[in-house]
């Protein structure tokens, strides 16, 4: 499965479909950055399905500038990387998506 980053639903809100991993972390860096313009951003992860260590370092980027980060409705694979890295003590962790596509 091809990974996909959606942005533009809602200012600040960002989509990833497929995995987070080298070939997609730049995309969601340079993503995050443009959506800190609100203040916060968040990331609705509830079809992603995998997560490397290039996804939790844009995450924890975006936190050590002191963006407020949350997450919603990431699956049990995904959730697991963020609680075993220590990223969760940084972000929100929501267990469903508020993000309507």
């Amino acid at each position: 499965m091809e990974a996909e980053l959606e942005f533009g639903l809602r200012p600040g809100v960002l989509a990833v479909r497929g995995a987070i991993d080298l070939a997609l972390a730049g995309q969601l860096r340079s993503a995050i950055d443009v959506a800190a313009d609100e203040g916060r951003v968040l990331l609705d992860l509830s079809e992603c399905t995998f997560m490397d260590s290039t996804g939790v370092h844009a995450i924890e980027r975006a936190t050590a500038t002191g963006l407020r980060v949350e997450v919603h409705g990431a699956r049990r694979p995904v959730r697991s990387v963020l609680r075993i890295t220590g990223i969760d003590r940084f972000v929100l962790l929501e267990p469903q998506s508020e993000v309507s596509h």
